[in-house]
């Protein structure tokens, strides 16, 4: 039943011209008049109701929107960590697999020596004739014209190896005109080259020997005069040592 009709039932009610039955009309008002406000507050908690419902809906659909986002988010980053994972993994057993390759080389002697490229060499004269007294002691070729690599020691005149390979040796002996002299060389204390200069006569003559050696590293090269009847060393000898090639 709408406002309406209960509206239009009561005119009709209202307007009716049977004075005798005025008395049970004015029940039948009252009657409707109460059942109206039944209806009408029926149907405003309806409706409220209903807002209050429609309102939690809103809510509760707001809430679900969120807690989507959230999972999708979760899901992104979980996926996210995953190909993170992955990739480590992957990473570490081809670092793996390289290890254990390297491993075999050594144990079956396959593996190659890391080549050592650098570059030594050393030339030096005297920076003046060296007298008889001296005859028996190591010559320090203090006037070095070349000493990369800095393997030559001039306060101790003995070429210490850096590396081990192999290494050029040439001494060079120059006395003076009236007699002669001999340079030997050794290495850890082995002769590895003798250098003998001849009696000049009208002049000097020098005498130079050249070998080639292996040395480890750490081994001692050195020279000093021998023998001879010369009154001094000119100060035109050399000592030249050039490493050829690294093991």
């Amino acid at each position: 039943m709408t406002y309406i009709s209960i509206g239009v039932f009561l005119f009709v009610l209202l307007s009716g011209s049977n004075a005798s039955h005025e008395h049970e009309n004015g029940m039948c008002l009252s009657q409707y008049l109460s059942l109206f406000h039944v209806i009408s507050d029926e149907r405003t908690q309806r409706l409220l109701h209903n807002a209050e419902a429609e309102r939690k809906f809103r809510e509760l659909k707001d809430q679900n929107k969120i807690l989507e986002e959230k999972l999708n988010n979760i899901t992104h980053e979980g996926t996210s960590r995953k190909m993170d994972d992955s990739v480590i993994v992957t990473k570490f057993r081809q670092l793996e697999n390289k290890f254990k390759r390297l491993e075999e080389k050594l144990s079956t002697g396959t593996s190659k020596p890391i080549p050592d490229n650098r570059q030594v060499a050393f030339s030096g004269t005297l920076s003046q004739p060296m007298l008889n007294s001296e005859f028996g002691q190591i010559v320090k070729f203090n006037a070095v014209t070349t000493n990369i690599g800095n393997a030559y020691d001039v306060a101790t005149g003995i070429f210490q190896c850096p590396v081990s390979g192999l290494y050029l040796i040439s001494t060079t002996v120059l006395g003076d005109k009236s007699s002669f002299v001999i340079l030997e060389t050794r290495q850890n204390g082995k002769l590895i080259a003798r250098s003998h200069s001849g009696i000049g006569g009208y002049g000097h003559k020098s005498g130079t020997d050249t070998s080639v050696i292996h040395a480890n590293k750490g081994d001692k090269i050195s020279s000093k005069v021998a023998f001879g009847h010369a009154d001094h060393l000119d100060h035109f000898s050399r000592f030249t040592a050039v490493l050829l090639k690294t093991d």
